[in-house]
């Protein structure tokens, strides 16, 4: 269970339950393509500093929370500013946030 301000989460294998996940879903191996898809309200990524950066400067992404991880390089979870408001997608990073046991994140 994860408390947060949004109340209490259930991380599981089965959550969110079926009825509530996404009925398509979109996946790539290509940052870039990646980077796009999530600029354009296509959800959110995980990209390095060097792949992120001119977005972020742009203002075209945003980063949810100041943390990175170090892989060689840093990475980032990036989000469109209109889909950080979403409650689904604010639940994915508060999940991550949990699961790297990161600080509670922003979404300002």
């Amino acid at each position: 269970m994860l408390k947060t301000g949004m109340g209490q989460i259930r991380t599981s294998p089965n959550f969110p339950p079926k009825s509530r996940r996404p009925k398509r879903q979109l996946f790539t191996n290509d940052v870039s393509f990646a980077l796009e898809i999530a600029t354009n309200s296509g959800g959110v990524t995980l990209a390095s500093d060097l792949m992120a950066e001119s977005y972020l400067k742009s203002g075209a992404l945003v980063r949810p929370f100041q943390v990175s991880i170090d892989v060689q390089g840093a990475w980032h979870v990036t989000v469109s500013r209109e889909k950080v408001q979403m409650g689904r997608i604010q639940l994915f990073i508060i999940w991550l946030a949990h699961r790297l046991r990161l600080s509670e994140p922003r979404f300002d």
